[in-house]
């Protein structure tokens, strides 16, 4: 009989033990991956016992009769081969973008890059500007962050690398945009622009200031101010002298550099002179002409004075027959003064200016000598017709014709 075809044998389920049939009888043996006596197997659990062929990177799983073997994380194969996974070359790591992948065996470390700080995974920029921790020129330069680093820029008016900045001279190398009149003065990293005396603006733009316009300059009150660029010239006016900040008077009429007659008089002034004609004389004092007084009748001689016109003046001369200054002139007396000249048998009779002489009744003035008047002859007498005339000396008589009677001027 076939106890194990027939199922009779007592041998463990089917799974677990082999049941042979023998002759009279059967065997019952526990399956490799069991331990027993055929009728009771229990599972052997060669992971606990070691005696599995899992590989050293592999991990041994005890199953029901036996035991499946796992490379573990990091390693690839049957189990009982395993080998590593450089998860950084299949890009099967989960490092950071900004960290570095390192494999090791079985896994493999994440690493942030220089410049990110973190776990690897996770890594963040580190501002090395905000921590100070930079190799910048603080002081002349600056500090830009960019991801995983930072870059050195030096400041406007420096050169350099950014961590070494030295001072542009651009006075000195002429980069500046100062003004042609303006001073470009050098400072730590810039320049200063000032325009120069006599120019106005922010020295980036200078323009001429017209001192003279504005009444800035130092010219003397009688000087004239002209406008230069950047400056001014002072001029003293005419008539003045000096350096045009100090202006004296020119006296023309003492130095005689005046242009008056020399008729007329100079008058100094400040500044000028004036030119007047003297007395006696007209025009403008440059051209001066005598004043003919006696013709105009300026004068002041006497009605009885002769005028005679000089250069520049008159005189007065009393007339003859008058003594006295001209201006004033009085009537000689000749008959008083006996400066006459009138002839015996005449009388003197003083008239104004002169004298005349009337000769005696009878008599009369000829050629400076009184001659008798022949009335008879010249009829002057007052004879009557019947009487003769007989001329006397100075005087004549009328005597009656014989027949007649009578004083002669009347006869009958």
């Amino acid at each position: 009989v076939n106890e194990c075809d027939l199922n009779s044998d007592n041998c463990d389920a089917d799974v677990r033990a082999t049941c042979t049939n023998t002759p009279g009888s059967f065997t019952c043996a526990c399956k490799a991956g069991y331990s027993g006596n055929g009728i009771t197997c229990v599972d052997i659990n060669e992971c606990t016992l070691g005696i599995h062929n899992c590989d050293g990177q592999a991990t041994c799983v005890n199953t029901i009769g036996s035991f499946s073997c796992g490379c573990n994380v990091g390693f690839t194969g049957d189990g009982v081969t395993c080998v590593d996974i450089n998860e950084c070359d299949l890009n099967l790591d989960n490092c950071h973008l900004n960290a570095t992948c390192s494999n090791t065996i079985g896994s493999f470390f994440c690493t942030c890059r220089p410049g990110f700080s973190g776990n690897g995974v996770s890594c963040i920029d580190i501002d090395e500007c905000a921590l100070g921790t930079d190799q910048c020129d603080r002081v002349n330069g600056r500090c830009f962050n960019v991801k995983g680093s930072y870059t050195c820029t030096c400041n406007n008016g420096y050169r350099g690398d950014g961590r070494t900045c030295v001072d542009i001279d651009e006075c000195a190398e002429q980069i500046d945009n100062c003004d042609d009149n303006a001073q470009c003065t050098n400072l730590p990293g810039t320049f200063t622009c000032a325009c120069n005396a006599g120019f106005a603006g922010n020295g980036s733009t200078c323009l001429n200031i017209n001192e003279c316009a504005l009444g800035t300059d130092n010219c003397h009150v009688n000087a004239t101010c002209t406008d230069t660029i950047g400056s001014w010239t002072c001029q003293c006016n005419v008539g003045f002298t000096g350096n045009g900040v100090s202006c004296i008077d020119i006296d023309e009429c003492a130095l005689g550099i005046d242009s008056c007659s020399d008729d007329g008089i100079c008058d100094n002034n400040i500044g000028s002179y004036t030119c007047r004609c003297k007395a006696g004389f007209s025009g403008d004092g440059r051209t001066c002409t005598d004043i003919d007084e006696c013709s105009l009748g300026t004068h002041n001689c006497h009605v009885n004075a002769n005028c005679i016109n000089t250069r520049g003046s008159f005189v007065c001369t009393c007339k003859t027959g008058y003594e006295g200054n001209g201006v004033t002139c009085i009537d000689i007396d000749e008959c008083t003064r006996g400066t006459h000249n009138c002839p015996g048998f005449s009388t003197c009779l003083n008239t104004p200016g002169s004298f005349i002489c009337q000769c005696v009744n009878g008599l009369r003035l000829v050629n400076g000598t009184c001659v008798d008047i022949d009335e008879c002859n010249s009829g002057l007498h007052n004879c009557h017709a019947f009487a003769a005339c007989s001329n006397t000396f100075g005087g004549f008589t009328c005597q009656c014709r014989t027949g007649y009677a009578g004083n002669g001027t009347f006869c009958r």
